[in-house]
C-alpha cells in the first residue's frame, strides 16, 4: 500500500528553526531543486501522481534542462520549500481557464511533516500557494484527495476546501474516468472568500 503523504508519522520530534525555513515560488534557477523534491516525491508516492514503475523511472532520469519546462510555463507555478537550502516539499498551482486553477503535486519530505517537527509545513505551503493563485487572478481552487487521506482531507478543510457532494457535478468533473469518483474526493475552494485562518 502506497504512504499517504499528509499521515503523521512515528519519527522523533526534530527541532527545525523556522529561520532556515523558506517557501517560494519556484523559478528556472530552482530546477534542481525541484528535480531533487519532484523526484522524492513520485518515488515515494507514483500512486498519487498516477504514475507506474517505468514513468517513475523515465522521469527520474531525465536530464536537467528538461526539468526547467516545468518551471517556464506560464499556464502554472510551482511553491517550493526548502530547510537549510535543501529541498523538502512542492506543490503545483496550474491554470486550467475561467479563473480556476488546480492544486496539483503536493508533497513534503516525511520527516519534515508537522508530527515530526511540529511546523505545519504543508499548511504553509498551501497557503503561498493559494495566495499566488489569488493574484493571477484566480477565482477557484480545486484539487483531487484519496478518501483514505483523512489527514489531508483534514488540512483542506482547515483552509477552506470543501468536498463536491453534487453528484452531477462531480460527474462532470470526472468525464474522464467516473470510476475515480469512487477512491477519490474533488474540493474546491472560493478563493474570493476572505483567509479566516
Amino acid at each position: 500500500m502506497n504512504e499517504d503523504p499528509f499521515k503523521t508519522q512515528a519519527v522523533p520530534t526534530n527541532k527545525i528553526e523556522r529561520e532556515k525555513l523558506s517557501i517560494k515560488i519556484a523559478t528556472v534557477e530552482d530546477s534542481d531543486a525541484y528535480q531533487a523534491i519532484r523526484t522524492e516525491a513520485i518515488r515515494t508516492n507514483p500512486e498519487a501522481y498516477s504514475m507506474s514503475p517505468e514513468q517513475v523511472k523515465e522521469e527520474s532520469e531525465q536530464l536537467g534542462p528538461s526539468w526547467r519546462v516545468d518551471l517556464r510555463k506560464s499556464s502554472q507555478f510551482i511553491v517550493l520549500s526548502e530547510y537549510d537550502s535543501k529541498p523538502i516539499g512542492m506543490a503545483r498551482g496550474q491554470d486550467r481557464g475561467q479563473g480556476t486553477w488546480a492544486v496539483r503535486g503536493v508533497f513534503v519530505s516525511p520527516e519534515f511533516r508537522k508530527r515530526a517537527t511540529g511546523v505545519p509545513v504543508s499548511e504553509d505551503m498551501l497557503k503561498k500557494l493559494l495566495e499566488e493563485m489569488r493574484q493571477r487572478g484566480g477565482k477557484l481552487a480545486r484539487l483531487w484527495v484519496k478518501a483514505s487521506s483523512a489527514n489531508a482531507i483534514s488540512l483542506y478543510e482547515k483552509l477552506g476546501f470543501k468536498k463536491v457532494t453534487n453528484p452531477l457535478r462531480g460527474l462532470s468533473l470526472a468525464r474522464y474516468n467516473p470510476m475515480l469518483l469512487k477512491d477519490w474526493y474533488i474540493m474546491e475552494l472560493d478563493l474570493n472568500q476572505e483567509d479566516k485562518k
